[in-house]
């Protein structure tokens, strides 16, 4: 009975060893799966941590560079005015050509649209003169005191001098909403 007893005992720790093995496995493997999901939770945060990092280095850029934006806005304001000021409008767009050595034969405002913030006020344009005219009249409206889109020109040879050209534009102008 000894030699038996000595048998199952020996039959014992050798599945004692094996549930030992196996559980040592099993926990190796659990340990590896939650070290891999670390490491992918790690490699998330840090893109993260970097993404954040970069927005605030950008955000840090704007506080830094406020007072340009602030006179932006201020230069912004100063050209798209509260009102419509049509007289104001045609008297600017009539100084602009004078300056710019150019005839004004005709303004004619068209009908207006409002997005959210201001209202677009198309206008019609002919003027006469010179190309170089043309050309500084252009650039004295871009540069001016308020804000201008030229969305077409129109050239054609004038019925008066030789370099004349007769010249239709198509603008538009813009407004502030009445708050």
């Amino acid at each position: 009975m000894a030699i038996r007893f000595g048998n199952n005992r020996k039959y014992l720790i050798y599945i004692l060893a094996g549930l030992v093995f196996i559980l040592s496995v099993a926990l190796i493997y659990i340990q590896y799966n939650a070290w891999s999901d670390l490491k992918e939770e790690i490699r998330l945060e840090e893109e993260e941590l970097d993404l954040a990092m970069i927005r605030l280095a950008r955000l840090t850029r704007y506080r830094e560079n406020a007072p340009e934006y602030e006179h932006r806005l201020a230069v912004a304001k100063a050209l798209i005015p509260d009102y419509p000021g049509e007289d104001e409008l045609i008297s600017y767009i009539y100084r602009v050509a004078e300056d710019s050595d150019m005839t004004v034969n005709d303004i004619r405002f068209e009908n207006r649209s409002a997005t959210e913030q201001y209202t677009i006020m198309p206008l019609s344009i002919n003027i006469e003169g010179g190309y170089q005219e043309l050309r500084r009249f252009l650039s004295n409206l871009y540069y001016g005191e308020r804000a201008i889109r030229v969305n077409n020109i129109r050239i054609s040879s004038s019925s008066g001098a030789e370099t004349s050209i007769s010249v239709t534009l198509s603008v538009a102008a813009f407004y502030n909403h009445s708050e």
